[in-house]
């Protein structure tokens, strides 16, 4: 089963709400690995599946989406999360197939078969506004998508 989530905000971060809205769609960002989850990444077969459903979303529904301030929208199946963060004060709008491409991007950076073998696969805004990647969601994987080491 496929399941969506809609976290509403990330804990220990305090912004002012803007009613400004920031399209995002297209946006260039910087791929970074690391093993903030864990010690594993994700199984690819389930992180397809999202991909899967990224497709019929955007074919079926709007092409974008839409996060407030300090919040992460969320895809999960199975193993793999793909996640996409607002780390600004405005609300924005970010493009479904944006999400998969550059999580795949990350993914195929810093999923095995390259090494060093790393759990998670992020792209970082230029700017700093905005982080998406994929990871994985084992039982007790560290995955929490306000830790971004730097």
């Amino acid at each position: 089963m496929f399941t969506f989530y809609r976290l509403l905000s990330i804990a220990g971060l305090v912004l002012s709400v803007n009613a400004q809205t920031k399209n995002v769609c297209g946006s260039i960002c910087n791929t970074v690995c690391s093993n903030a989850a864990g010690n594993l990444p994700p199984i690819s077969d389930d992180c397809q599946m999202i991909k899967n459903a990224v497709q019929i979303f955007q074919n079926n529904n709007d092409a974008t989406f839409t996060v407030a301030p300090a919040a992460t929208e969320e895809l999960v199946f199975g193993t793999c999360s793909f996640f996409f963060t607002n780390l600004s004060n405005s609300t924005q709008v970010a493009c479904w197939q944006d999400l998969a491409n550059s999580a795949s991007v990350s993914g195929a950076a810093c999923f095995p078969p390259t090494m060093p073998l790393h759990s998670e696969g992020d792209c970082r805004a230029l700017d700093g506004t905005w982080v998406l990647g994929y990871a994985p969601l084992y039982p007790g994987a560290a995955m929490l998508p306000q830790q971004f080491p730097s």
